[in-house]
């Protein structure tokens, strides 16, 4: 992806932080657990936050939560629905406010891939302490069924994320001992929970209004030929996890 590309499709989540918040699938709590490495409480550092879905899952489990996110719109949404067991600070990776050292972990969901790669991972080993966990989350569609293939066709989204990214921090000789685990996890979705979901993708978000209103007539359809109703869909998902040790 062009950098410049990249950099828009990844400023534009807070102009869909609403649709963002009510249409995003949390993660599995085995794979939330695993991540961080301890299920004591930990002073865990989330980085990229948005809305709080892996904050909140984090406060649940009796972390105490740093939640960094360059959005003020996604700050907003964070803070009013996480009152408790949670800091929110507006930043980017490349430049975390915290101080060194101080943090047992930092896990980042859905989110690494837009970070400026080498900055970012110099700050996440600063700010961690020798031996406390950094980790990788993503939430990828299962298109080993038809018609989340098809979405993914319409979307022109697809694949893992993840993909050379895991070889840059291992690159990096900041962390060691990657690990690699991998969760299920199943969305339930009626037609307006996957057009909201179509919507809160940054390739949508950043189309013009008509070729935006274009691609969700297209999932719309998909949708009204392939649902049971009154069931509506499934969306099956493979929660691929990382997690390293800061050296």
């Amino acid at each position: 992806m062009d950098e410049s590309v990249r950099r828009r499709q990844g400023r534009s989540f807070g102009s869909v932080a609403d649709v963002y918040e009510r249409s995003r699938p949390g993660y599995p709590e085995a794979a939330v657990r695993w991540l961080v490495g301890t299920d004591g409480p930990a002073r865990v550092v989330d980085l990229a936050a948005g809305t709080g879905r892996l904050t909140e899952q984090l406060v649940n489990l009796g972390h105490f939560v740093v939640a960094v996110e360059p959005s003020a719109q996604m700050i907003d949404k964070l803070t009013r629905r996480i009152r408790r067991g949670v800091a929110a600070v507006q930043a980017n990776a490349e430049a975390i406010p915290l101080r060194t050292a101080r943090s047992d972990a930092l896990v980042v969901g859905q989110a690494f891939h837009w970070f400026d790669t080498g900055p970012a991972l110099h700050e996440i080993a600063r700010v961690v302490k020798t031996g406390g966990m950094f980790g990788l989350v993503w939430n990828i569609r299962d298109e080993s069924v038809p018609w989340v293939r098809r979405l993914s066709t319409i979307l022109s989204t697809g694949g893992d994320n993840s993909e050379g990214l895991v070889e840059a921090v291992d690159d990096s000789r900041l962390f060691r001992d990657i690990e690699v685990a991998e969760f299920r996890l199943w969305q339930q979705l009626d037609k307006d929970s996957l057009l909201a979901l179509a919507s809160s993708r940054s390739y949508v978000a950043t189309l013009p209004p008509g070729d935006r209103q274009e691609i969700l007539a297209k999932v719309g359809r998909l949708y009204d030929v392939t649902a049971r109703q009154p069931d509506g869909l499934v969306m099956p998902y493979k929660t691929m996890c990382y997690r390293a040790e800061v050296r």
